[in-house]
């Protein structure tokens, strides 16, 4: 998929609000080729796309009774709309049920972030997969991205999600971005890696507690 060299208003709206280059442009992945058709929007994205992956207590009853029609045709047509409400809800399902067939298209829409708001999804998936892989996508990230100090993007996050699974792995790989990141976050003084840590923290413990009450 390649790149628009101009935010148009569609681009917009859909999240394509920084127009970049990156040593990831040419990584493939899907694209419709149109919108998204109105039968998936209104039943999949519509209910689900402001409340994931952080508030799931408020679409709990909603989601539960849809989870068995979540099909990997679904999570591929909605990862493949060039949009961040579909694209989140997709990353969230692959977070929900762990689908590691997903996690290589996952990581490369991390790598691209074509889109905003969706990339904290990305990096929820990622973490709840907890591969070496997984572990890799954050890492190149992380390499990248913390040297662009120009793109506000998803860096906190992916810091966030490395740490998370150094935690749960014994493993020590985030200690490799700490001058990355004082030098990144040194122009940005309103935001706080520790909070975005305990924000997604909470998250996977929701995901987990959405898993016990199946």
């Amino acid at each position: 998929m390649q790149r628009s060299s101009e935010v148009t208003p569609e681009l917009h709206s859909a999240g394509t609000t920084v127009l970049h280059r990156s040593p990831f442009d040419d990584l493939e992945v899907p694209a419709s080729p149109g919108p998204l058709d109105s039968s998936v929007r209104d039943r999949w994205v519509k209910p689900f796309y402001m409340a994931v992956p952080d508030n799931l207590v408020a679409i709990e009853a909603h989601l539960r009774p849809l989870l068995p029609e979540v099909s990997p045709e679904l999570i591929n047509t909605l990862l493949a709309s060039c949009d961040w409400r579909p694209r989140s809800v997709g990353a969230f399902f692959v977070a929900l049920d762990r689908r590691s067939d997903f996690e290589a298209l996952v990581g490369r829409l991390l790598l691209r972030s074509d889109v905003c708001y969706a990339g904290n999804v990305y990096c929820v998936a990622l973490a709840q997969l907890n591969t070496p892989t997984a572990v890799d996508f954050l890492q190149q990230y992380l390499r990248y991205y913390l040297t662009r100090h120009d793109l506000w993007f998803d860096q906190a996050e992916a810091l966030a999600a490395l740490r998370y699974l150094d935690e749960v792995n014994g493993t020590a790989h985030a200690r490799a971005f700490d001058q990355l990141w004082r030098d990144f976050a040194s122009s940005k003084p309103n935001w706080n890696l520790t909070q975005t840590c305990s924000r997604f923290n909470a998250t996977l413990r929701g995901l987990e507690s959405f898993h016990a009450g199946r």
